[in-house]
């Protein structure tokens, strides 16, 4: 019994010194953990301080680019696709060097316009055959020579009968000679006298290319006739 009795205070002993060794563990534990800063959370705050986060770049697409929002008082910018005039928001900074080609809708080439640092240089038109129609060369001191070849590919006159007022240098808006002034009111029979048969047709309009009209804004090379009951309503000029 004596024995069964020291060896159960022994147990007690030790269980006590136990439960006193884990409660001191636990409560330094918790001490240092409360003195001690978070090193993940230091460093983090410490990366944002001293790496902040980079301005977006300029979107290159973007670059070379003239906003035109920036002049809110300035005549809107129009271009035309497909017959529709659409509004122009941005426009590159340098003139345009290069070509635009239009086709035929088997995809042969009709058209074919060249243009240096902005500047009209030369206008090419072609047959469906293939074989070239007719030809403007811009000189450096701004003349028209033309030329023009038949569906053979043989050479013509230079003004097709039919066809004289294309090439004639016109005005805009200026006196009665000029061309929306002069043809505003006339019938279809009569553009067709002057002109010939128009180079296309969308909505409503019979547009001729390669023309030479004069207007404040510079040389224009496309005229439009609108026709509303075979009478022209209205004569607008573009690029």
């Amino acid at each position: 019994m004596k024995k069964y009795g020291r060896k159960r205070r022994e147990i007690e002993f030790f269980a006590r010194f136990f439960r006193i060794f884990v409660g001191v563990f636990i409560i330094a534990l918790i001490a240092c953990r409360d003195g001690v800063p978070d090193v993940t959370d230091r460093k983090s705050s410490e990366v944002k301080m001293e790496n902040p986060a980079p301005a977006p770049k300029e979107d290159g697409a973007l670059a070379g680019r003239i906003n035109l929002d920036d002049n809110p008082g300035s005549a809107p910018v129009l271009v035309e696709m497909n017959g529709v005039l659409y509004q122009v928001f941005e426009i590159a900074e340098g003139p345009y060097e290069g070509k635009k080609v239009e086709r035929y809708p088997g995809g042969m080439e009709k058209r074919e316009t060249m243009y240096s640092e902005g500047k009209l240089t030369r206008v090419t038109e072609f047959h469906q055959s293939g074989q070239k129609k007719m030809e403007v060369k811009v000189g450096a001191s701004g003349r028209w020579e033309r030329s023009y070849w038949d569906n053979n590919g043989n050479p013509t006159q230079k003004a097709p009968i039919g066809a004289l007022g294309r090439a004639r240098n016109w005005t805009f808006s200026v006196n009665q000679q000029s061309i929306d002034i002069a043809y505003r009111g006339v019938t279809v029979e009569v553009i067709q006298k002057g002109f010939g048969e128009p180079d296309d047709k969308q909505n409503g309009f019979w547009i001729y290319r390669a023309m030479r009209v004069q207007t404040v804004d510079g040389l224009k090379t496309t005229v439009k006739f609108l026709i509303r009951n075979g009478i022209v309503f209205q004569v607008l000029v573009g690029p």
